[in-house]
């Protein structure tokens, strides 16, 4: 690896652990989880046991799945990969909360509150980067307009 990229990689991670910190370290730890779930069924959380074993498995895949373009969207700079990976994060755990409310789950209020929470701040991290992101572009297309204006005297 060459200096200029070893220089660029270190400034991606530590862009990505400066200003999103929260964001990654809830992707990490959502794919930690997924591969304790599909490697070792039986550490599985009790609140995931109440699943079915292809369930479990989906559930963590989703987990891993968003965990992994999100961190990728972190580093990349892509905000479409971050929004897909916390879409795929919001889901899972609105599902999630929506069994554990439900009598399958056996009405685990608390359980289902923090994983509907969980679906909530991501939901709004979400919607958060699609405004920024139409921001950003809203800001490009008046500094080009501006700049074909310059031209054209």
């Amino acid at each position: 690896m060459t200096e200029a990229r070893r220089i660029i990689l270190w400034r991606l991670v530590k862009r990505a652990f400066y200003l999103e910190s929260i964001e990654v370290m809830f992707a990490v730890l959502c794919i930690l989880s997924a591969l304790t779930i599909i490697l070792f069924p039986a550490s599985a959380p009790v609140a995931v046991t109440v699943l079915p074993y292809w369930a479990q498995n989906l559930w963590a895949s989703f987990l891993g799945i968003g965990g992994i373009l999100n961190a990728v969207g972190i580093l990349s700079g892509n905000v479409y990969l971050r929004r897909a990976g916390l879409f795929l994060l919001c889901g899972a755990s609105s599902c999630l909360a929506l069994l554990l409310f439900s009598p399958w789950g056996g009405f685990r209020i608390f359980g289902g509150l923090t994983y509907a929470c969980a679906a909530f701040c991501v939901g709004t991290r979400i919607r958060l980067l699609g405004k920024t992101k139409d921001a950003l572009h809203l800001l490009i297309w008046a500094e080009e307009a501006e700049q074909n204006r310059k031209r054209r005297k």
